[in-house]
This record gives C-alpha cells, sequence and structure tokens, in this order.
C-alpha cells in the first residue's frame, strides 16, 4: 500500500522535475519570469483529481486530464493508502505504465528543452545576467 504510493509519489516528482527544467529553459530563453508553470500547475490541479474526480469531467476534459501525470499519480496514491486494492489492484498496472511514460516523456523533454535553451543563451551571451 504504502510503497505503491511512494512510487507514485516518486515519479511524479521526477515529472514535475521535467515540467520545471521546461520552465526554467523558457526563462532563460525570455528572461522574464516564468508563467508557464504556474499556468500548468492551476491545470493539474483542477483538472488531475486534485477536488473532484476527473470523471465527471466532459469528455474532451476528461482527456485532457489524462494527459497529466498528476492524474494516475493521484489514483495511484489514494489506492495505495486508502486501502482501494493495492498493488494488486484492477488498474493499477495501467495506471503505473501511464505515469512512468508521462514522468520520462517530461523528464526527456525538459532536459533537452533545457540544454537547447542554455546553449542558445550561452551564444546570445545572456548568462552573465542570473
Amino acid at each position: 500500500g504504502a510503497a505503491l504510493a511512494l512510487l507514485a509519489a516518486g515519479l511524479a516528482a521526477v515529472a514535475a522535475l521535467g515540467v520545471g527544467l521546461l520552465g526554467a529553459g523558457v526563462v532563460l530563453v525570455f528572461q522574464r519570469g516564468n508563467f508557464l508553470v504556474p499556468l500548468y500547475a492551476v491545470c493539474a490541479t483542477l483538472l488531475a483529481g486534485s477536488y473532484y474526480p476527473p470523471e465527471i469531467l466532459p469528455g474532451p476534459l476528461r482527456a485532457l486530464a489524462e494527459c497529466f501525470p498528476l492524474t494516475p499519480a493521484l489514483r495511484l496514491m489514494r489506492r495505495g493508502l486508502l486501502g482501494g486494492g493495492g498493488a494488486g489492484g484492477e488498474g493499477t498496472g495501467t495506471d503505473l505504465a501511464v505515469l512512468a511514460s508521462l514522468a520520462a516523456l517530461a523528464l526527456a523533454a525538459g532536459l533537452w528543452g533545457f540544454r537547447r535553451a542554455l546553449g542558445a543563451a550561452r551564444r546570445r551571451g545572456v548568462l552573465n545576467r542570473y
């Protein structure tokens, strides 16, 4: 139970790291405060099931909610901590696979984006401003 919740929290943290790296890249490129990470956080929180189940959302929003790593992470943490079947519960394997895939994708995109932004900032000679 608790191990499942910890695994889900860890994978969600990896996904958040990727999003944060993308946000840092935006700051490097545009040299302005980043509005993307807070916007992402608000959308993820509202759609992922933090306040209400995503199943009550209209179809397109429900599909969008599944694109956020927080959605399967919250399902897995609830399942692990609230006794919803534990690691062998229905949908656990699917949620783990989706969360791991989204976390890997977010981290890869974040590393790629930050590397590109850092290279662009070096070429423009603006790193001394940070």
